[in-house]
């Protein structure tokens, strides 16, 4: 046996995983280290807002993000939750998730009308980030939010619905105009 490997009765998960799903457990039922991640959340979510991040209310132990308000000059039919994260993530480094329509079909199998809010959201992992992650995350978000007309909408290139995934593209080939 490997030491990678732990045993097949615990199913290969080694004792360092377990003890973290432990920890995980443990923490998870313990009302005080949730209250500090809720109160972790609320406070990016008050230095987001200070740099003109539309952060939606209430905050919980992720950031969810407009990104319809935050890139208003792109219409939602041009996924603007989508720029918003192309743009994170080209800038800076930053991965979040979408929480749009864009995989929702109707009765057709026709995908429907984006929504007014397209929904970005920041999980916070625990353990993981630290004061400076979070003003880098502010950072990156000021400098968007101060040249967001050069971002561009998005358009649906490909959409499978058997796995519930799209790729998407700038609609004039780049993220940005010059």
């Amino acid at each position: 046996m490997f030491n990678t490997e732990g045993n097949k009765t615990y199913g290969g998960l080694t004792g360092r995983d377990m003890e973290a799903m432990t920890i995980g457990l443990l923490e998870g039922i313990d009302d005080k280290f949730l209250q500090y991640r809720v109160e972790g959340s609320r406070m990016f979510g008050d230095i987001l807002k200070k740099a003109g991040v539309h952060v939606i209310d209430p905050i919980g132990c992720g950031i969810y993000i407009n990104g319809a308000k935050c890139l208003p000059h792109i219409p939602t039919c041009q996924y603007p939750a989508f720029a918003l994260h192309c743009a994170l993530y080209v800038i800076g480094g930053i991965i979040c998730s979408q929480v749009d329509d864009i995989l929702k079909l109707d009765e057709s199998n026709e995908r429907e009308n984006p929504k007014s809010q397209h929904i970005l959201r920041i999980q916070i992992p625990r353990r993981v980030y630290t004061l400076d992650h979070m003003l880098h995350i502010r950072d990156i978000f000021k400098g968007i939010i101060e040249k967001r007309e050069s971002i561009s909408g998005m358009r649906v290139i490909d959409f499978t619905s058997s796995d519930f995934s799209a790729v998407l593209e700038p609609l004039n080939g780049k993220l940005f105009s010059d």
